[in-house]
This record gives structure tokens, C-alpha cells and sequence, in this order.
């Protein structure tokens, strides 16, 4: 930009700002605040330089996408010129400034006569968008919210997360309305905005944190016997990453992999009930737990009879058959819906006695274990 004759420009060492000075020396025009973004709402750094009385933006585009805005631009509000204009009237011979409103006059501007003369009225371009900021549940959604501005100001949004998606266009001039949609969030709470040629629009959204693990229960292991049971997770983004947590520890003998499993032989002397936490975690991060109690016995049971059973919503008493030769055994619960009523541990083969509470929910799974053996309800 070339600074006319009789002014002089002054770049503030920041690069922030320019002044002009006319010749009595005394500032008459500042030019500040600059703010330069590119096609996709990303900010680049720019400054203001000056050189041979001419006024340069310096831009360092090595990354930005263009085209590119500069603000503080000024668009046009009005063009005036005067009721009874006629030839070499020259309307419009200074410049005035009133805060950031601009009146620039164009004394040769040939409106409807040559010379006749007009002035031009320019304020910079603001862009306020209301609401500025949105929260959005889990599960998503659609809004929207306005972009106010100057009728000759022209705006974009842009630099949207994968999971914000404009459904309206999404550039504009004047005061506009942006719509949009959020998508279900799966994984851990998270923050993103919309940015409209410098301004922005916040979104935030609640986490998605509810990995529910499997089984509910796990089948005792046997002294000196290969112990093999996988864990699964699910309700979050694949794959899961398991671990022992709040420094619980295994049955002496057996390891948990970062895969689930629950793997080794039980070494002597480990027989008893171990109780410990096993935690997962998903890809975004998103955590869940089960506690698990494992019961280490010195024999196996054969069978039950039957091996599941199925209550109906207001519970009951049932019965299930041990048959273990000899061996001795317990049983224990994994739900707190599940009691054992009679014979919760023995030797050899005994009918074992139950009770189911009512279910005030949705249908659940629950398990009783016989030291190897599982029974499930």
C-alpha cells in the first residue's frame, strides 16, 4: 500500500501496527490489530512492515491454505454523494476518521457528472457469533448459530473436527446462520470449535465411558492344572488394553495379558479365594472395571446338574446336583442377586440350594462357581 504524499508511516516494533503522520508529525490514522487466517480458519502470522513510504503485510504462508483473510479489513457501509451533484463540484475532498468508522472522499469520482465527486463510508469487519459456545450430550446432535457482521463483510467457517459436520453453506456475506451436527461421542469428553473468519464458535461434548467387562464371573482353578480364561470388554472403541488395577494381585501362578487372558497353573499351596480388579481401556481412553473373586482348590468337581438356570422376574429357589468324587469344594456367588441357601461347600456329591432375587430391571446374568465349575442363572 503506497502512502500518498505528505503522510509518513510508522511500524510499530511488533509488527502490530502502522501510523500515519501527516506533516505537522502528529498521528491522524492507526491501522492495528491484524489478524490473517486461511482458507480452513487456521491463524497465520503476519506483521506490518514499512518500506519506501509503502506499507507491507508480511505473511508467512509456508503452511496455510489459501486464499487468505486479512483483517482488520474495511468494508463499504455507504456511498454517499450530494442531492444536487453536478460537474467539477469535487464532493468529497478529505478523509475523517470516528473511531473505526472510516470516510474516505473521492473528489474526482464521476457519479452521474465527471468530477462530481463522492465519499465513502468504510467500517472494519467484525464477526460476532451468537451463542458463542454449545454443549452437547453423548449422544449429539444438531444447532446452529448466527454470524452477525457487516452487509458487505464476507465470512467462512472452517477448521471442523471429524465430528462436527456443517449441514448449512458454510460461507457467506452480511449476517448469516450456521447450521451443524455433532456426532455420538464413544469415547472421553471432548472440546473442538468452528472458526468463522477469526471468530469462534466452541463445542463441547460429555465423554462416552461405559465398557462393561465379561464374564461376570470366572470358574476356579485347580492346583497344578493349567488355568486358561479370557476377558472381553465392550462398549468403547476396539482394541482393549488389559490390566490388574489398585494393586490387586493374582492367584499365585497366573498372569493377566494386555489381551485378557487370564493364563498359568495355580502352584502349590495357593488353595483359597483371591480377589482382584481387572481394568480395560479403550483406544480413546475410556476405562472400565470389574472385580472378580477366583477360587484355587486342590480338586476338580466333575459336573453340575443342571448346568444354568433360567428365573423369572420376581426370583425364586432352585436347586442344582454336585457331583465330584470325594473331591472337596466350595461354592461361591459372583452376584448379589444369587445367595446359596444349603450346602455352599461339601465333599463328594450333594444337591446344592439356591435363591434368585426379584429383578427390578432389565434381564441380567449371573454365575455360581463350584471350584472348576460354573453354574450360570
Amino acid at each position: 500500500m503506497q502512502v500518498s504524499e505528505g503522510w509518513r508511516a510508522v511500524a510499530s516494533e511488533d509488527g502490530q501496527r502502522v501510523t500515519l503522520r501527516g506533516k505537522e508529525g502528529g498521528a491522524a490514522v492507526e491501522y492495528g490489530r491484524l489478524v490473517v487466517w486461511d482458507a480452513n480458519g487456521s491463524p497465520v502470522k503476519a506483521a506490518l512492515l514499512v518500506e519506501d513510504e509503502r506499507v507491507i503485510i508480511e505473511v508467512d504462508d509456508a503452511s496455510a491454505t489459501y486464499p487468505l483473510t486479512i483483517d482488520p479489513t474495511f468494508a463499504l457501509q455507504q456511498h454517499l454523494t450530494a442531492a444536487d451533484g453536478a460537474a467539477n463540484d469535487n464532493f468529497g475532498v478529505s478523509v475523517a476518521i470516528s473511531g473505526d468508522t472510516v470516510v474516505v472522499g473521492a473528489y474526482l469520482d464521476d457519479v452521474a457528472f465527471t468530477n462530481q465527486g463522492s465519499a465513502y463510508i468504510f467500517v472494519p469487519c467484525r464477526y460476532d457469533l451468537s451463542p458463542a459456545s454449545l454443549n452437547f450430550p453423548v449422544g449429539g446432535g444438531n444447532s446452529s448459530f448466527t454470524v452477525n457482521c457487516g452487509s458487505n463483510c464476507a465470512w467462512t467457517a472452517a477448521a471442523l473436527p471429524s465430528w462436527i459436520s456443517i449441514t448449512s453453506a458454510n460461507s457467506g456475506t452480511g449476517n448469516g446462520t450456521i447450521t451443524f451436527t455433532v456426532a455420538a461421542n464413544p469415547g472421553l469428553p471432548r472440546t473442538s470449535s468452528i472458526s468463522v473468519s477469526g471468530s469462534s464458535f466452541d463445542v463441547t461434548q460429555s465423554g462416552s465411558c461405559a465398557l462393561t467387562l465379561s464374564p461376570t464371573g470366572l470358574p476356579g482353578g485347580i492346583i497344578g492344572t493349567a488355568y486358561n480364561q479370557t476377558l472381553t470388554a465392550s462398549g468403547g472403541v476396539a482394541p482393549y488394553n488389559f490390566q490388574l488395577n489398585n494393586s490387586t494381585t493374582l492367584p499365585p501362578g497366573l498372569s493377566l495379558s494386555t489381551g485378557g487372558v487370564i493364563s498359568g497353573t495355580p502352584t502349590v499351596g495357593s488353595a483359597g479365594n483371591y480377589t482382584f480388579i481387572v481394568a480395560a481401556v479403550d483406544t480413546n481412553g475410556c476405562v472400565g472395571s470389574r472385580t472378580h473373586t477366583l477360587n484355587i482348590a486342590t480338586c476338580a468337581v466333575t459336573s453340575l446338574s443342571p448346568t444354568s438356570q433360567s428365573a423369572p422376574g420376581a426370583g425364586g429357589s432352585f436347586t442344582f446336583t454336585v457331583t465330584a468324587a470325594g473331591c472337596a469344594w466350595t461354592t461361591l456367588s459372583h452376584a448379589s442377586w444369587l445367595t446359596v441357601t444349603s450346602n455352599a461347600s461339601g465333599t463328594g456329591n450333594l444337591v446344592v440350594g439356591y435363591s434368585v432375587g426379584a429383578n427390578p430391571g432389565p434381564a441380567r446374568t449371573g454365575v455360581i462357581t463350584v471350584n472348576n465349575q460354573t453354574f450360570t442363572v
